[in-house]
């Protein structure tokens, strides 16, 4: 399982991300709010995903940041996030750039000043589909996705429904999500001029689902 934390639901580019992640539902991949965020008009219907909850009294959580050589007082959300029980299974979706490509945290008590014991460092990513790479080269995304460079590769054919197509590599057949219904993908020959059918979510061809009026242009 990957629990992603999604920061600045309001930011466009994220939005997007975020939509996408939505129309792929990946049984692997949890999506976390901070709990203002969860009751935005936006997403307060969202049934399948989780809020941050608990008390931060009298703790703070600090971003280090390494390149600018400075520290400050971050999301309250954050305090929460490094002590979930999963933490190392957390990455955080957004837009800004980072060192590394992680964010570094510290909690401290708020009349301490000390420095921490303890580095906290979570991967940050700006796109769904990198969430999905790495999710799946760490292990912890094993159900069927195009994003999945082991079986698919994304091609440069124009877009059908606004969807990007893939390739599976081992057939050579062309794969991409059905964007009216979301809940299935389409599939074609290796010639993209022959409809093999529809599959559902986990890559299961569907009987009897061909339809010889489909294809699309290679």
């Amino acid at each position: 399982m990957l629990n992603v934390f999604v920061e600045n639901i309001n930011n466009t580019t994220i939005w997007d991300q975020l939509l996408i992640a939505r129309q792929h539902r990946l049984k692997d991949i949890k999506l976390f709010f901070d709990e203002s965020d969860r009751k935005s008009i936006k997403i307060k219907t969202w049934k399948d995903v989780e809020s941050l909850k608990g008390s931060t009294s009298g703790i703070n959580s600090y971003c280090w940041s390494i390149d600018k050589t400075e520290v400050f007082c971050d999301n309250d959300a954050f305090v929460l996030l490094v002590n979930h029980s999963d933490f190392k299974n957390f990455v955080l979706l957004d837009d800004k750039t980072y060192p590394k490509g992680r964010k570094t945290l510290f909690l401290d008590t708020s009349h301490r000043n000390d420095l921490p014991n303890s580095f906290y460092h979570l991967p940050v990513f700006s796109t769904y589909a990198d969430i999905v790479n790495y999710g799946v080269e760490e292990g912890l995304i094993k159900s069927f996705c195009l994003e999945d460079k082991k079986f698919f590769c994304k091609t440069n054919i124009s877009p059908e429904q606004g969807q990007a197509v893939y390739k599976e590599l081992k057939t050579g057949y062309y794969w991409y999500l059905d964007n009216f219904h979301k809940d299935h993908y389409e599939v074609f020959d290796k010639t993209g001029k022959i409809h093999l059918g529809e599959a559902d979510m986990n890559g299961n061809l569907l009987p009897n689902s061909a339809d010889k009026n489909k294809h699309i242009k290679i």
